[in-house]
Order: C-alpha cells, then structure tokens, then sequence
C-alpha cells in the first residue's frame, strides 16, 4: 500500500482556510460556524499527524487510517477551493460581460441554493472527519510530535571498516584517485584536508572507502586510522565518543561534552589521521563546526573522507574537490552479477539464463546494491520461470528483507521534509527513462498546491529550491543544461522511480505505447504516453467516472492522424487541477474546459484552435496557460486583465495572432510573458509593460514598429526587469514606410535598454544603421549569448561585440550591407569612448558562430593585427550564402563543427580550407548546397586527420571522391546524399585507416550511382548501412554478406533497378534492425532472413506485389518491432505470429485489406495478435478520405538521416 502523505496536505487546507478571501466570503455568506467546525476538526487530527505519519510504515492499521483521512482531506481542500472561486466570481469589476453569461458553470446563481449546497458539502465532510477523530483514539498518538529528519534505532544503518566484498568491481579509477591523494597530502600545511564523496544511496560509497581505508599505502601513511558510522542523528557528545572509541581510547564515565572533547584533543596529539565519517545526513554547518574544532592534531596532513548522499553536505564539508560516485557501467554491472548470480556455475551451460541475467542488469541501471540484491537471490534459483518473474517484476515487488534496495532508499526518502516528499513522490507520474522539465515538474508541484509558501519567495523560486534540494540528494539525476548553465530538463534513476511509485501506487498511473490498462479508480494523476487512435475509445470508457483526478497530462503530441477523439465528458471533472494537452488534435475550443473550476494549469500548445472565447476569463484560478505555437489562434479574450491569479503566459510561436488583450499590464502576478505584441490602441501600447517589472526567463516584443516614439518605449522600463535573461525585440521585416522609421527605430531601441543582468539578446528587423549606445559600450557585461537578424540597413556591427568578455554564441543573419565581421573602426564617429587595443583577442570567449545570408561579407577582420587572435574558443562555425567571402576561414585553433552551405558558384574548395600549418582538431564536417562543386583536390582531406563525421549534401554536379578520404584514420560517419557520383572508387580499401573506423555509411538520393564496390567488405566496423532511392542501383555486393560487425540496414525507395533482396542477407548474423521498402515486384521475403535471429525491428513498405509474411517468421525469436508500411495488397499474417511473444510494437498503415483483418475484437486476423501490447494502425475512415495517398504516411517511417545528432553541443 501507498504510504499517506498528508500533513503537507493538511498545511495547505489550513492555509485555505485562514485565506483573507475566504473568511470574508465565508462570513458575508453565514458560513462562519461551518468553517470554524472543520478548522477545529481538522486541528485535532493534525496535533497527532506526523506521529501517525511516521508509524504508518510498521501498521497497516495506521495506514489505512491515513489514506481515509488523506481523501476527506482532498474533498475539504475542493470545498474551500469552490469558495475562493466564487469569492473570486462575486468581484464587482467581472460580475457582467462574458463571465456573467457563464457563471452557470461555477456558482449557483441563486443565494440560497448555493448556501444550501455548499452546507451540505461542508457538513459532509466534517462528518466524515469526526468519523476519522474518533477512530484516531485506538492507536493512542502522541499529540505535539514535531516532523521530525532521524528515523528509529531498528532502521539505522551500521557500517564498519572492514572490507567485506571479495572483489570491488568498476571502482579501480576512483580507489587510485582518492589513495594519491591522501598520500600526496602528508606535506599539507593545513592542518585537516576534507574529501567528501558523494551519490545516490546504493552506488556503494561505503565500500569504495572501506577499499581506500585498508589500502596498504594509506596503512602506512597514517599513524592513526578512524571509523565513524555518523548514520542520520549528528549528535557531537556521541560522535566524539565513538571517535574516540574508534582510536582506541575510553570514555570511561565522562558525560559532558567537554571533557570527552579534551580527551579527544590527547588522543589526536602530534599524530597524523585519517577519520572516516561515513554515512553523513547532517546539513547543518554549525553542528559541523563544532565538531571539527574538536580534530586538532597540531601536526599537518590529516585527513577526514566524508560520504554522503547529499551534495549540499558534500560542498559544505569538503575542502579539496568533490568526488562524485558514478554509476557502473554495462562491463562492470555485469561482472559484478555474473560473479554473484552465477558462483561456480559455468555460464556458457546456460546460455538462456545469460541473456535474461543481462537484462536484469540493464534493470538495474548500474547502481552496485541493486545488483548485489538480485545476484544474490538469484543464485539459487536454476529455474528459467524465476530469473523471468525477477526480470518481469517491479523493484518493489522483491521481498524487502532479502535485498534491502527498497529500505536503503526509504531512508533517503524518510530524511525529507514532507513537502519534500510529496514533490518527489508524484514524479512518478512520468514514465521510465523519461527526460523531464525542470519548469513542467515546478509548474505541476505549483498546480496542486505542493510548494508552501513563505510568504515573502516567489513559488516559483521556492519550487526551484525544492528542486535542487531533490537534485543534491540524488533523488533526481542527470540534469541537461541550457547553454547559459541553466537546468532545463533532468531523469529519475529507475530505482527512484519504482521507489516514488511504491509510495504512491495508485494514485499515480501513466498509460505507454498505445497498452490498454484498467485505471484505478482512486487515480489522482493520469498521464498518457505515445496515444493511438485506436485506444482512444476504451481510453474514453476508462477515464470517465475517475472522480479524483487531478492532473491529467499527455506526454507526447497527439499527430492529428493518430487521434480519434477524447469524450468532452472524460475530462470535465471537478477536481482536475492540471491539464496538459499539446498537439494538434484539438481543433476548436474544448467546451467542458469551462466547468473545470479548479484549473490551474492549461496546456493547449501546438493546437490548431482558432480563438479563446470570452468565457475563459471565468478560470479564474488559472495560474499557467500554454498556448506556444498554436499557428491558427488569431484572438485572446479581451478581458483577460481579470485572470488576476495568472503567473504564466506563453504565446510564442502564435504567428496569427495580431494583438494583445487590453490593460495586460494588470496582471500584478505575471511571471512569465513569452511574448508581447505591441499595437497602436490605448490598452496595448508597449506601456502596459511598465509595472511587470517581476517578469522571468525570456520576453518577445514584437511589431515595435507601432512605437511611436522614444518616450512611450522607455515606459516598457526594461532597464528595471532584472529577472529577464533573455530578450528579443523585432520589427516587421516588410514595413512600407521606407527610410521615414530610420531614425525612429534608432530611437525607439536606444530607449529600450535592458537591464545589465540580461544574457541573451535577439534583434530583428531593425531598421536603424547605426546600433544604439548601449550596444557600443560595456553596458550588458552578462551577455552570452547574440542574434542579429535582418537589420539590413546596419553596414557595421556593433563595435565592442569583439570585445564581450562572455559572449559564447553569435549568430548574424541577413544583413546585406556588412562587409567586415570586424573593424577597428566599427564604431562611429561620435563614439570615443572606448580605445580598441589592437593586440587584444577578438571574441574571446565565443563558441559558437553562424554566418548567414549576407551577400556583401567579404572578410573576418580588417585594420587588427594578428589575425591569430580571433575566437581562440570558437567550437562550431556554420557559413551559410556568404558568396563574396574572399577568405574563407582563419586559422581557428579549437575548431570542432565546419558547416559550410550555399556557395553556389564555388567549383572546387581550397586544399588548406582552415589555413592553419597544422593538423586541425576538426572532428564534424558538413559540405552543402554547392550545385557547381565539380571536385575536392586530393590534398583536401590533409589536414583534417582526426575528422570523425563528413556529410556531403546537394552537390549534384559532384561526380567522384577523392582518394585522401579513404586515407582517414578516424572517420566513424560518412553521409553521401543528393551527389552525382556514379560509383565509389575504394581502390586500396584494405589497406587504408577508413576500413578500420567507419562505423556509419549513408547513401542517399544519388540517381546516378549504378553499383557498390566490392571492397566494402574491408569495412569490418561497419555497424549501419543506409541506401536509400539510388535508382540506378541494380544490385548489392554479395561481399557485404561477410561485414559481421553490421547490425542496422536500410535498403529503399525508388530502387527501379534493384529488384528482389538476396538471400545472403540471412547471413549478416548481427542484424537487429533492418528497414526494406519500394521492392514492387518482390512477391516474398528472402529464406535466408529467418536466420536473422537477433533482429529486434523490421520495416516493410511499399511492397505492392508483397501478399503475405512468411510463417517462418516465428524463427525470429528476438524481434520486438513489426512496422507494415503501404503495403495494399497484403491480405494476412501468419499464424505463427501469434508465438512470437517476444513481439511488444505492430504498426500497420497503408494496408486496407491486412487492417480490416487485424480490426480489434472482430478481425479475421485479430487471435494472430492480440497479445502484442502496441498496435497501430491507419486512422478510421482514412481510406474514404477522397485523394488518399499512402504518401501521406510516410512520415511516419523511421528516417535515418534524423536518427543521430551528428554535431556537438557547446
């Protein structure tokens, strides 16, 4: 059973109950007595909560008991919400227009009835509560107990020096780190070095430093060696007793402090130690403090190694760097498993038990202790059923008391406030593996009602503390950041993901991959992943009637083709806090969403619908609302200004959308303005700016052209929004008002100076020439981050953009009239400010610059010696239609990425192309969109040595390769699409270093090529082989039959002269994913396939003459994926599919007759499949549809030119 989480629950209720708005509505409507009825219920209960809370783990009784009271709880917190919102609703400013026409949804209109209902609802609740009262008294808690970070003697945890694994496995690196150190601290002048190791709990910190602790070279090192167990209480009276215990010495019967600390002070004297405080929980510094003054020695060189699971107390310990514990990779896990599940059994006699074992593994996710559990169970178990009920089962369902995963990461989970608990616990709602938002996961916490407010935060900056108090404590892992160092997006470990979802069970439920699941009716929060059409109907029947939902979220876009439509009366429940349903499915406004009266939270982005009506200013609780890049909304309802509970607004990307709501600037809670459109009309001048000045994270200002004059742009007060980092002002590009804005633009962005803590700046369709002057001096220190764009009439940039000190990525587009990225004399006349020393480093810091559609740019540099000191950083450069560049690049040092992209009359490319003397350190080239690039001289490849990825794009006229690139020693990836080579020479293949690194070969689009060499067979790391519409292609080299190391092959579309497949295919014994498609004579799959028996997905499309799989399909033990794609006259399936349990995924589109077949429940094909978990197939009635076209689906087939990222991030 879930545990209880509701003292954090009952806080919330309080504080609603205390709320100035609903005591006086409360009041004004004779609902004085109720209320002070349930406050005084409720504070009984709660003077014994946390007591309960931390029993609940030993009684089931107790258990129960919390989880009754947890859903009168939730109905008490839905109650007093109905009174805020119609307080909200009786405010005289929003009592007519729209929102009186609606309030039918939200309040009785009638006096009398709704002090009826709602008295009704009250006294039902307290009921029940007294019922919850009364029962608390036979379990006897005590009253007053304060929550409380220590949890009992029985469950503390106890460690000691010895070592007590046989062998340590992956921590070889880390052992050797640390003993070097400790070693090569003996002449330190300090008189203690600190090293704190820090990871999740069961990463095996203890075991790495019981290691360190025994090592021979610390034995000696050390006179004195300690070993402290600190565990949760950091109590200095016991901690300094078992110090001195642990060194030999005796309390006695020494009681105070003090004099135990003496004692401690003779033990340490003129010896050099190392003290072990294993296991530390402690956060707070002055408890450390006074410990540590106790650890004097008076000689140098002692050491104390802290761990801890908790960064925050690794940083405030730890004075040398910190070591983050790693998870174990696949190697070591497996070796680690292998030696505990396998003993002395000798694995190659149990070939099956191997491969479940390293799924089991993969289960793990690296973490040592969960792989030792389940080693160690599995050791004496012989039975293939129950390494698969091991495999099948969840963490939590392992007994407890056999492998302790569960317990040691209940005591992480135990140490955290409540809040604390809550926030993490319902992150189970996200899938496995799933890459989260920091700001979705705040925004959810904030929508129903988790972060407690102090007062005088933001919540939004109190759920970013919650953050990062989950993150230190490991309880959230592998944060991605945004390129100015922000979190963005982070991962749950598997092991916490099945520990927040032991917690909370069934009141968080996430449907996958189109899996039909009976959803428990206490579900709180519902989220969906990867929708199909064809669940949405018993999706519908599910959903409906699911009285206590919260939060409902679809985690992925819904594509218009996949989507069969929701039932209005799925979602109109009254309880839904948070809705989350991006995609364009959602053609028009959703009625019910205007019954959802307890809505926080809206997301409707990608949307196709046109208009928000007026009576959508009656959610008067909505704090967020996404509509992000919903192209067709063209009008916000006018009185938006009453939402005055709105925080979040997101219209970006909302390109039809031609002006804003009036008086925007009364919305006093505003903390995020994606976009403002400034229009020409009182109510939506940039004005309506000038009060947001708590505004956060970026703004788009947008049509500045209607600013009329300087005076009214410094109203919008930027230079006081010192929370924004990110800023973006555009004009309209295709103003008809000619040279007459000159000036005014000039103007206008001289008075929209932003404040100096910005670090990201946008300009766009600027119609001044020269840039204003706070982008000439140092005036935006903190800048990282420039775009120029379309500023047309600008013939200099601005002059001390060389000279940013922290400026990493620029980006300049469509500014005709520039010649020089950089001039000494870039600054006008008037501007003498600031002396441009010539030796100083342009760019210093930059690392990323793209260079497009400039027609006049002829050169990097002009009038500054020393053309080595520009962008000693830069990493990726991408040039773009710069046509009359003279020289193409200077010699960059730190060159990674090379883009160069629509030099249309360029016949050839430089032999030094980076004009450096020496080998560059290119690691990512891609040449395109050069149609009269004939040839690469031989000497081309010379020095890019260490060249790992080369992309050749829309080159037509480029018929041959030189034979240096055969000569490249590194290169893992070569994409040759839309060239006009007619044949791959190899000649020498054998003998060259390509054969020995190419990893990736694509070959796209090329309708001249007419055959493969032989010589791919020397490619003996090729892994993928992707060959796609070459249509004079007649066959493939049989030799490639012998590349064994080939595990993905693509061969399709438009292959006119390659007519059947091999039969040798079945030879490539490493396959596991092959895509085939555009064979239209091909009537059968090859025989040889079925001895493809690693292959997990197979793709067929466009087969027309292809009637039916074959039954030897079932030889293909490891397929998982199965995808038909307009394959129209395939009329069946195999009876011999319906044993292929390893398949999970079937898609089938495009072929009417096999989907009227395999039609849920009815079709003559439906027994062959029904136990695959994901079917999908072509929407109902698309084959009506006039004009059908398979076509349309191919989108929906894998492409391999957007399956990897092949540049770097920087």
């Amino acid at each position: 059973m879930a545990d209880a989480l509701v003292s954090s629950l009952l806080e919330l209720i309080f504080g609603n109950l205390n709320s100035a708005l609903v005591q006086e509505f409360g009041q004004a409507r004779g609902f004085k007595k109720e209320l002070q009825k349930l406050e005084s219920t409720l504070s009984t209960i709660h003077a014994s909560i946390h007591d309960a809370e931390e029993k609940q783990t030993k009684s089931k009784a107790v258990k129960n008991w919390l989880a009754k009271l947890k859903d009168v709880a939730y109905d008490a917190d839905d109650v007093l919400d109905d009174f805020a919102t119609e307080a909200l609703l009786q405010r005289p400013e929003i009592c007519g227009g729209a929102i009186k026409r609606v309030r039918n949804f939200f309040s009785y209109r009638n006096p009398i009835l709704f002090r009826f209902k709602m008295a009704r609802k009250i006294k039902k609740v307290v009921e029940r509560l007294d019922e919850i009262a009364a029962e608390k008294a036979k379990f006897h808690f005590r009253e007053g107990v304060m929550e409380t970070e220590h949890v009992s003697d029985a469950e503390r945890r106890h460690t000691s020096s010895f070592v007590t694994e046989p062998r340590v496995y992956g921590r070889d690196d880390d052992k050797e780190k640390i003993v070097q150190l400790l070693v090569a601290n003996m002449n330190s002048q300090d008189d203690i070095s600190i090293y704190a190791i820090f990871g999740m709990g069961g990463l095996g910190k203890t075991t790495l430093t019981q290691v360190v602790y025994n090592d021979e070279r610390v034995v000696e090192h050390f006179e004195l060696k300690i070993w402290v167990c600190v565990s949760e209480e950091f109590n200095i009276k016991r901690l300094t007793r078992a110090i001195i215990e642990s060194a030999g010495g005796m309390v006695g019967d020494l009681s105070e402090l003090d004099p135990m600390q003496c004692r401690l002070r003779d033990i340490l004297n003129g010896k050099r130690f190392l003290l072990v405080l294993d296991d530390v929980w402690n956060e707070n510094q002055d408890e450390w403090d006074k410990l540590k003054s106790a650890l004097k020695s008076g000689v140098g060189g002692n050491s104390i190694i802290v761990t801890t699971r908790i960064e925050k107390i690794a940083r405030m310990m730890a004075t040398l760097p910190l070591h983050q514990l790693e998870l174990l990779s696949k190697d070591d896990s497996w070796s680690l498993f292998k030696r505990l599940a396998f003993d002395s059994r000798e694995t190659e006699h149990h070939p099956n038990l191997i491969m479940i074992g390293e799924d089991i593994v993969k289960k793990c996710g690296g973490v040592p202790l969960a792989i030792k559990a389940l080693g160690g169970m599995l050791r004496f178990k012989d039975k293939e059923i129950d390494w698969l009920a091991i495999k099948e089962s969840e963490m939590w369902d392992v007994p407890e008391d056999e492998n302790g995963i569960i317990p040691s990461l209940r005591l992480s989970y135990k140490h955290l406030p409540s809040h604390l608990r809550q926030c993490f616990a319902v992150c189970s709602i996200f899938p496995k593996d799933y890459e989260i938002q920091r700001e979705y996961v705040i925004q959810l916490w904030m929508a129903n009602g988790f972060i407690p407010s102090n007062g005088q935060m933001d919540l939004e900056d109190v759920g970013h503390d919650i953050f990062n108090n989950l993150l230190w404590r490991s309880f959230f892992q592998e944060p991605r950041k945004d390129r100015f160092g922000n979190i963005m997006s982070f991962k749950m470990h598997d092991l916490m993901h099945d520990l927040a979802l032991s917690i909370m069970k069934n009141e968080c439920f996430t449907m996958e991959n189109g899996m039909i699941q009976e959803v428990p009716k206490e579900v709180r929060h519902l989220s969906y992943n990867n929708p199909h059409s064809l669940e949405f109907h018993v999706w519908n029947r599910e959903v409906d009637g699911l009285r206590c939902l919260r939060s409902f979220h679809i985690l992925s876009r819904i594509h218009p083709l996949h989507f069969n439509g929701i039932s209005p009366n799925a979602l109109k429940k009254s309880s839904l806090r948070m809705l989350h349903f991006p995609g364009r499915s959602i053609k028009k406004w959703p009625i019910f969403v205007h019954r959802l009266r307890h809505l926080r939270f809206l997301d409707l982005s990608f949307s196709d619908i046109k208009l928000l009506p007026e009576s959508f200013t009656s959610l008067q609780n909505l704090q967020t609302l996404n509509l992000n890049n919903c192209h067709q909304l063209c009008k916000l309802p006018s009185d938006m200004r009453h939402m005055i509970k709105l925080r979040h607004l997101d219209i970006s990307g909302c390109s039809s959308l031609m002006h804003m709501p009036n008086k925007m600037g009364q919305l006093a809670q505003l903390r995020v303005l994606r976009m403002f459109i400034v229009g020409q009309h009182e109510g939506q001048r940039i004005d309506e700016l000038k009060n947001l000045n708590k505004l956060r994270g970026h703004i788009e200002i947008k049509d500045l052209d209607n600013v009329k004059s300087p005076t009214n742009a410094k109203k919008a007060n930027l230079e006081h929004k010192a929370y924004l980092d990110s800023l973006s002002l555009s004009w309209r590009v295709n103003r008809r008002d000619g040279g007459r804005r000159t000036s005014e633009d000039e103007k206008v962005l001289e008075s929209l100076k932003p404040h100096t803590n910005l670090e990201s700046l946008f300009l766009s369709g600027y119609g001044g020439i020269e840039f204003p002057s706070w982008l000439k001096g140092m005036m935006l220190p903190n800048l990282v981050s420039m775009v120029l764009k379309k500023c047309s009439k600008c013939e200099h940039l601005p002059s001390l953009l060389g000279r940013l000190p922290l400026l990493q990525n620029l980006t300049i587009d469509g500014m005709d009239r520039v010649k020089i990225l950089f001039s000494e004399n870039n600054h006008s006349a008037g501007d003498t400010t600031h002396v441009i020393n010539a030796n100083a480093t342009l760019f210093p810091s930059v690392k990323t610059l793209y260079l497009s559609d400039m027609p006049n740019l002829e050169d990097w540099v002009l009038g500054v010696e020393g053309r080595q000191l520009m962008f000693p950083c830069l990493g990726s450069l991408r040039i773009s239609r710069c046509p009359s560049m003279k020289v193409l690049l200077p010699p960059f040092q730190a060159l990674i990425s090379l883009f160069i992209e629509g030099f249309e009359e360029a016949e050839t490319l430089p032999g030094k192309l980076l004009g450096s003397e020496q080998n560059s350190p290119l690691r990512y080239l891609e040449i395109k969109s050069m149609p009269r690039l004939k040839f690469l001289s031989n000497d081309f490849f010379d020095e890019v040595g260490s060249l790992l990825s080369l992309q050749i794009i829309d080159c037509n006229e480029l018929s041959c390769l030189p034979e240096s690139l055969w000569n490249l020693t590194r290169l893992q990836f070569l994409n040759i699409s839309t060239c006009g080579i007619d044949s791959l020479a190899m000649g020498g293949l054998q003998l060259a270093g390509l054969s020995k690194s190419l990893t990736m070969l694509w070959i796209q689009s090329c309708p001249e090529l007419r055959s493969l060499p032989e010589e791919l067979q020397y490619l003996t790391r090729l892994e993928e082989l992707h060959i796609t519409n070459c249509s004079k292609l007649t066959s493939l080299p049989a030799d490639i039959q012998y590349i064994q190391s080939l595990r993905r092959l693509t061969i399709r579309q438009h292959l006119k002269g390659l007519l059947s497949l091999p039969e040798w295919l079945g030879n490539l014994s490493s396959m596991i994913d092959l895509m085939i498609g555009g064979f239209n004579n091909m009537a059968s799959l090859p025989q040889g396939m079925q001895h493809l028996v690693k292959l997990q997905r197979l793709e067929i499309s466009q087969c027309e003459r292809l009637l039916s799989l074959p039954e030897w399909l079932e030889s293909l033990t490891s397929l998982s994926t199965l995808e038909i794609f307009g394959c129209p006259n395939m009329s069946s399936l195999p009876d011999q599919l319906q044993l292929l349990t390893t398949l999970k995924t079937l898609n089938i589109i495009g072929c009417p007759i096999l989907e009227r077949r395999c039609r849920r429940e009815i079709g003559e094909d439906w027994h062959k499949i029904a136990h695959i978990p994901s079917i999908r197939t072509s929407p109902p009635n698309v084959y009506r549809t006039k004009g059908f076209n398979f076509s349309r689906y191919n989108c929906l087939q894998r492409d391999p030119s957007t399956s990897r990222a092949c540049w770097p991030k920087f």
